[in-house]
């Protein structure tokens, strides 16, 4: 095998080294635990944009003018079906961030004593009147009952402003499970709890919540995250030159060498990114300016390989196959008629014996 060959080999040695060095490195736990984290936190605001745009729906489309009419019962009913619905997976989604944020804690930070302000402020978080009330339905509404709404109006000629709740009797026959914090979030609430209201102020706690944890685990695990990041810059950027490299080493785009935009920067780069690069002809300059300014938002690329893509980007060969272009169904059922169609060849009758 010549020079060119050991090469290859060696960088694909070495990527793949670095494939299974970022897979062990204790920092990966890190990045894992947080950004699992973070789906929490998206499903949270999922949860809460459901029920307050519904919430909203119910109290300001014109739509629901008539849910007071005798013959609305049924209109009245799914109303009350949807509320409940979408507060019962809100109320959840509290309850989970708080679990969730626990057990990042224990996984990370708790056995090296690196965060030890977080028991405190989990500890106030907790003891917030709102988000223990919350926490609390959220322990009925899964192992009692549903939530019990109940709807109001206050009407004039020509609008009812309408208004949901929970009513004090739903609270009264599970006052067991409202103690501590969520009882005095209640003492000001003799008839009724206003559900908007309620989900206003727990959003606000929450929100305060997770920006400080997010803020103060950036800075507690920055040097992980710098660590981790920077050998999958390293493992990123060497990929891309590898790929470079084949192609100048065999510009031939009949024998599939030729990466193009989406082979060279696969599983980098979002559709959308694509979609901007096609708007620059092949082969021109500013297509192969715009590659790096994208693949430069991403990862800081050092400047020999910001001239590699520029070499690339403007031969036109190099655009001119795509390994990972789907084949289309007619081109796949031409393909396969073809090799149907291939005579075998003849045998003769005594070598069949």
């Amino acid at each position: 095998m010549g020079d060119a060959g050991e090469f290859y080999m060696h960088k694909g040695q070495e990527i793949l080294a670095l494939m299974e060095e970022l897979q062990a490195m204790p920092e990966k736990r890190v990045v894992d635990e947080l950004k699992s984290f973070r789906v929490s936190v998206f499903i949270y605001g999922r949860n809460h944009q459901a029920l307050t745009g519904f919430l909203d729906f119910f109290k300001n489309d014109p739509s629901n003018q008539d849910i007071w009419h005798q013959q609305s019962i049924r209109k009245l009913k799914d109303l009350h079906y949807e509320i409940s619905c979408w507060l019962q997976n809100y109320v959840a989604s509290v309850e989970a961030l708080q679990a969730h944020a626990d057990t990042v804690y224990a996984a990370i930070y708790q056995s090296s004593g690196k965060f030890p302000e977080y028991r405190d402020k989990m500890r106030e978080f907790r003891a917030e009147p709102v988000v223990h009330f919350v926490s609390r339905l959220r322990n009925v509404v899964l192992h009692g009952e549903t939530a019990k709404t109940m709807f109001q109006a206050r009407m004039s000629d020509d609008f009812s402003d309408n208004q949901v709740g929970l009513p004090a009797v739903f609270f009264q026959k599970h006052k067991t499970w409202f103690k501590g914090a969520a009882k005095d979030y209640l003492k000001d609430k003799s008839d009724s709890v206003d559900i908007p209201t309620m989900v206003t102020e727990c959003d606000e706690k929450v929100t305060h919540f997770v920006s400080w944890f997010d803020t103060q685990t950036r800075s507690v695990s920055a040097e992980d995250l710098q660590k981790f990041y920077q050998k999958n810059r390293e493992l990123v950027l060497l990929q891309v030159d590898d790929a470079l490299e084949g192609w100048f080493f065999n510009p031939n785009p009949e024998k599939n060498s030729a990466p193009s935009d989406f082979g060279l920067f696969h599983g980098l780069f979002d559709q959308s990114e694509f979609d901007e690069l096609d708007r620059f002809p092949k082969g021109s300059l500013g297509r192969a300016d715009r590659a790096v300014e994208l693949l430069q938002a991403h990862y800081g690329v050092p400047d020999e390989l910001k001239n590699k893509i520029r070499r690339a980007y403007t031969d036109p060969n190099f655009f001119k196959w795509d390994a990972f272009k789907p084949l289309t169904l007619e081109a796949w059922e031409a393909k396969y008629a073809e090799e149907d169609t291939v005579e075998p060849e003849n045998v003769e009758s005594g070598d069949a014996s």
